[in-house]
């Protein structure tokens, strides 16, 4: 390493009970956490806490009911991979790509 430089702007995510707005209709809900859980075939991490045995307990919203294949919450293979449309809400201080969507 031949340069030393700041470390980059740690992201904020909301507070607690907070969202942020959706930008467009029918945009998938955002996560107001990391998203960096694990989720293979064996195993999805976000089920941790929003499968709908736990969410109550943990204080989590749990699995949309569109998702599921049974009464019992099981996840319907489509929506395994929570990560493919649900990212992330966290306010950053350096843009991560280039964007430029406004919405309309």
């Amino acid at each position: 390493i031949t340069e030393i430089r700041p470390a980059d702007a740690m992201p904020v995510y909301p507070s607690r009970g907070k969202a942020i707005e959706r930008s467009f209709a029918d945009q998938p809900p955002l996560i107001p956490h990391k998203d960096d859980y694990q989720i293979t075939i064996a195993k999805n991490g976000c089920l941790s806490c929003h499968s709908w045995d736990k969410a109550s307990r943990m204080k989590a919203t749990p699995v949309a009911k569109s998702h599921v294949i049974d009464d019992k919450g099981t996840l319907n293979g489509q929506n395994y991979f929570c990560t493919q449309c649900h990212v992330a809400q966290a306010e950053n201080k350096i843009p991560l790509v280039e964007n430029q969507h406004t919405g309309q």
